[in-house]
């Protein structure tokens, strides 16, 4: 009979410590998805600001060389984004959460808004004026890129 009661005493301890470590999953499983979701913001926010910088230096670096000139810029965005144009003014808006980060270029640039992710952009001074498009195709030898 004290080996069925020991048994069954060791059985709602195991019961007992288990409830305990789940009780410790439901708390400390939402912080941690809490702090990744957290450091994911931070990252999609890094990897916009540097698609913006490059973007920038490209506008203004044809800006800068004249008509005819064109480069290609690799974007590698976590999300996708809206990249649009007003004037000398670049903004790209993470279409998630809604945040943007704009510039202000050397030159005007006279493109359509697009939803960009992974992809190649075309920056071309056309005229004066800034145009950035979507590659098509593969990169021509007689562009440069920058990644």
């Amino acid at each position: 009979m004290v080996r069925t009661t020991s048994k069954a005493q060791i059985t709602l301890e195991l019961l007992l410590l288990f409830a305990v470590f789940l009780s410790f999953l439901i708390f400390w499983i939402p912080l941690v998805e809490g702090a990744k979701n957290d450091i994911l913001k931070k990252i999609r926010k890094e990897y916009m600001a540097h698609t913006v910088a490059d973007l920038k230096n490209q506008i203004d670096e044809i800006c800068v060389l004249g008509p005819g000139n064109k480069r290609a810029v690799n974007v590698n965005l976590l999300s996708e984004s809206k990249i649009s144009y007003y004037g000398k003014t670049l903004t790209v808006t993470d279409i998630d959460s809604q945040k943007q980060i704009s510039v202000e270029t050397q030159c005007e640039i006279e493109s359509d808004a697009q939803t960009i992710n992974k992809e190649v952009l075309i920056v071309e001074n056309i005229a004066g004026k800034i145009k950035i498009y979507k590659n098509k195709t593969n990169i021509s030898s007689n562009i440069t890129s920058n990644t």
